[in-house]
């Protein structure tokens, strides 16, 4: 098949990683696979030349409405003539959308990857614009539900299809977490946190946790964003904002555990990392947290927000005998094995793709 994957951005999210992966899965497959990014890629491009995937900007700034990104797409859609185009994220999505006004798309499937991804124009947006997708997706179950209860989209036009992983990269750094924490100079009890320095992820939550934890404790955040300043001036002893990273797998490696303190997910990439790195780890019950990490079994779950509960709940995985957290990794690794390996979720979005 013929395949055009359009993406808002191309950056070090995990959203962006998925598309990037299942670009380059879907060519290694033997599919003509090519990818549209609505404002210049800032990261990743690297992995679609060494997946021979060819990729466009439709020259977009960010933040800035651009009708001219229309009939970029649809140009680059009557030269590629795909048999599927299908975006990701909320932005991308409204514009594919909107540019099968203009120019002929056999199937075009529309995934969102959060439970929100935005606010009162874009949910408008999304709900004026449902009938112009052959089929929305969302990346949990929790997500969908919330789609079809703020009428975003109507029964039987969207589904849940999970994130994929592949697993090698994070197994294979395993080895070299010793490496990594002489390189950091970590001695103590060591939390990673990733993601994007803003609202969403609620980590003014997770540092006002932390400091209630024994001293020593050690709090890595990899990742950039607007509230960069803000955080580093609440950021108590033993916090670290790293920025952005490349080195992910190899950071999990070098920790104890993982803290995810987001108020808003759709079905996280870093839960499914975490896994495949055997990495304990304590989030809050959000979005599709739930279908990874099931409170005591392969992780701890807290509510949102609530700064003393996530506090109790890294210290009770602190606490653990060091064989009880590794139960919790292992049986979470063995959970995303099975469910959300990239094969069988390549495998999922072909037969969504053939079913025409």
């Amino acid at each position: 098949m013929r395949i055009l994957l359009v993406v808002t951005d191309l950056d070090l999210g995990g959203a962006e990683a998925q598309v990037v992966a299942l670009a380059c899965g879907l060519a290694r497959r033997g599919h003509e696979v090519q990818l549209a990014s609505l404002i210049d890629p800032v990261a990743r491009t690297g992995e679609l030349d060494a997946a021979a995937v060819p990729w466009h900007s439709l020259g977009m700034r960010r933040g800035l409405p651009d009708p001219r990104a229309i009939m970029r797409l649809a140009r680059l859609i009557r030269n590629f003539r795909p048999d599927v185009v299908h975006s990701h994220m909320v932005h991308a999505n409204i514009l594919s959308r909107l540019t099968r006004l203009v120019t002929r798309m056999p199937r075009l499937i529309t995934t969102a990857h959060n439970t929100v991804e935005g606010g009162r124009l874009l949910d408008l947006a999304y709900r004026m614009t449902d009938g112009l997708a052959d089929l929305t997706t969302n990346v949990s179950d929790a997500s969908v539900q919330s789609f079809l209860q703020r009428r975003l989209s109507k029964a039987g036009r969207i589904r849940a299809v999970e994130n994929g992983l592949d697993l090698q990269p994070f197994e294979t750094a395993r080895a070299s977490g010793p490496e990594k924490r002489d390189e950091l100079g970590l001695t103590g009890f060591t939390w990673l946190a990733i993601g994007r320095l803003v609202p969403d992820k609620d980590f003014a939550n997770l540092l006002a946790a932390h400091k209630q934890l024994p001293a020593g404790t050690e709090l890595l955040i990899a990742g950039s964003g607007p509230l960069e300043a803000e955080l580093r001036a609440l950021a108590g002893e033993g916090v670290r904002l790293l920025g952005r990273r490349s080195d992910i797998p190899q950071l999990l490696a070098a920790a104890d555990a993982l803290v995810l303190s987001s108020t808003v997910e759709g079905l996280p990439m870093v839960l499914l990392e975490a896994a495949a790195a055997h990495l304990p780890v304590v989030s809050t019950d959000v979005g599709g947290t739930a279908q990874i990490v099931s409170d005591g079994e392969t992780g701890i779950l807290v509510p949102a927000s609530n700064t003393p509960a996530l506090a109790r709940a890294m210290l009770r995985l602190m606490e653990m005998p060091a064989a009880e957290r590794q139960q919790l990794a292992d049986r979470a690794a063995e959970r995303v094995k099975e469910r959300y390996g990239l094969q069988q979720v390549l495998d999922r979005w072909e037969h969504i793709y053939e079913a025409g």
